[in-house]
């Protein structure tokens, strides 16, 4: 009896986790771009290679400081020019940019995870929690993969994202289903400390339609 008192009160701590998962919408299936209603990627990531410029002075009136204060406005004005010149280039953001331009998005949702495929080529694999993001000592609900540590977790309907990337900066994105127009909208947000505003943009996805 008492075994049987035990699995029952598993149960029902297990219960509530259950039906977390039961209750948010499935993002399984294979999914297209729809380029109108999405963000252009090289748009959304044009002009961000500008690096943050900290002004130094010195107070130090000595020749050499004053050498040394005069190379360093030297250098400072490079920067600044080669800033300037970067201010139309897109900012390279290495595999997130293999993830941005994908126009077929696979996912395999199982509840407690999610494996990502874009134009058959990168892949990620994903362990969302329940109700909101999990902490623990190990680390254990990180996923691991070449574009860094991702946190994941299932919130309100909206599958939530967030990565620390390598070799710096944070990533978050948000999957948010809309069933009544069939489409998939992911929102993203990507930061670097070296630049001056982070890139934002949202991509638009529908249900591919059966060959």
């Amino acid at each position: 009896m008492t075994a049987l008192r035990a699995c029952f009160a598993c149960f029902l701590l297990l219960l509530p986790i259950a039906q977390a998962h039961a209750a948010e919408p499935n993002l399984g299936g294979t999914w297209t771009l729809v380029p109108k209603e999405s963000d252009d990627p090289e748009k959304a990531l044009k002009g961000l290679g500008i690096v943050r410029l900290t002004q130094r002075y010195s107070t130090d009136d000595t020749a050499t400081s004053r050498r040394d204060a005069q190379q360093t406005r030297y250098y400072e004005q490079q920067n600044m020019l080669d800033a300037k010149r970067a201010a139309g280039a897109t900012a390279n953001v290495g595999l997130i940019n293999q993830m941005l331009a994908a126009t077929k998005l696979v996912i395999a949702d199982q509840g407690a995870t999610v494996d990502l495929s874009f134009d058959d080529a990168l892949r990620r694999s994903l362990k969302p929690s329940p109700g909101g993001p999990v902490y623990s000592a190990k680390g254990a609900e990180y996923s691991r993969d070449p574009m860094g540590q991702t946190l994941s977790w299932r919130q309100d309907g909206v599958l939530q994202v967030e990565t620390i990337l390598e070799p710096r900066g944070k990533m978050t994105e948000s999957f948010k289903l809309n069933i009544a127009q069939g489409r998939l909208v992911i929102d993203t947000v990507i930061e670097n400390p070296d630049w001056i505003i982070p890139a934002k943009l949202r991509r638009v996805f529908e249900a591919a339609k059966a060959p």
